[in-house]
């Protein structure tokens, strides 16, 4: 992930795990020709007890921001766009079963109900939680509202799965619904309020076929408004299993009562930049490098 914005990529690292129940985590800033260079205290970040979980522009101001585990809790660092990042206190209201293994698990940002605002799916030992973003900065626990039970076993080789099962735009999620041998699990069918959405398949050249890397970034159509921005990421932490793991990238936005939107691709890492204008809503737009 580019967290300042210079055309790098830097490195995310989390770990912990039996030896180091409370959690780390490191940031390395990329400073080319194959090198990286610990900044952590830099980014305001603790080293410890902290996990990292997830990332995801959160606040529509087109920087990548962290989701993480701090004092047995979700939180979210907002960054300044020079990759410092601070608390935004309050942020997840709801869920607040306490989290005793930080170092599981991973947080996923993309949207459930459409309404064009990022939602946040979270999982960790034992623990599977959906927040819908509001739009104020603010991410409400919806498990209760939406009928999707809080459990998860994360161990090794677990993890989080969605993706749009049956076409019809909108992300379901599977989940457990027992920890006991043999597991149960169901398939949370998504019923919420038809919205608009588009997705963005990228194609990127031979040896980065799937667009590693990639910025994607929505705008109102004929204008610089921003309406989301998510980079393309390589996840490594156990499981983060869904359609996203197909050989074709592809990522899901919700647009409300949009009904086109103007797309950017910033290829990674020729910096290539393909435009497709005015894209109208509800259906899956390719981008090709």
């Amino acid at each position: 992930m580019d967290i300042d914005g210079d055309g790098q990529i830097d490195l995310l690292t989390e770990w912990g795990h039996y030896w180091a129940p409370e959690g780390r985590s490191r940031v390395y800033r990329n400073a080319g020709q194959g090198k990286f260079i610990d900044i952590t205290a830099a980014t305001g970040l603790p080293e410890q007890g902290l996990s990292i979980k997830g990332v995801g522009d959160l606040n529509r101001d087109g920087l990548p921001d962290l989701i993480c585990i701090r004092n047995k809790r979700l939180e979210i660092f907002l960054n300044d766009g020079r990759g410092r990042f601070t608390q935004q206190a309050g942020a997840f209201v709801g869920g607040d079963r306490g989290i005793n293994a930080p170092s599981w698990g991973l947080a996923v940002v993309t949207d459930f109900d459409n309404d064009g605002w990022p939602d946040i799916l979270a999982n960790g030992r034992h623990f599977l939680r959906l927040y819908r973003g509001t739009g104020d900065g603010r991410f409400l626990y919806m498990n209760d509202t939406w009928g999707i039970k809080d459990l998860s076993a994360a161990a090794v080789d677990d993890g989080l799965c969605f993706g749009d099962i049956n076409g019809d735009g909108r992300l379901d999620i599977l989940g457990y619904t027992s920890l006991d041998h043999p597991r149960h699990v169901a398939v949370y069918r998504n019923y919420l309020p038809v919205q608009n959405w588009i997705n963005i398949r990228l194609v990127g050249q031979p040896g980065n076929r799937g667009a590693a890397g990639a910025k994607i970034r929505l705008y109102e159509p004929g204008t610089e408004r921003l309406l989301w921005y998510e980079q393309v990421l390589i996840y490594d932490s156990q499981a983060s299993a869904s359609y996203y793991s197909f050989a074709q990238t592809e990522r899901h936005f919700g647009l409300g009562s949009r009904m086109a939107v103007d797309a950017s691709v910033e290829f990674y890492p020729s910096g290539k930049v393909v435009w497709q204008r005015a894209a109208a809503a509800n259906r899956t737009v390719v981008v090709r490098e």
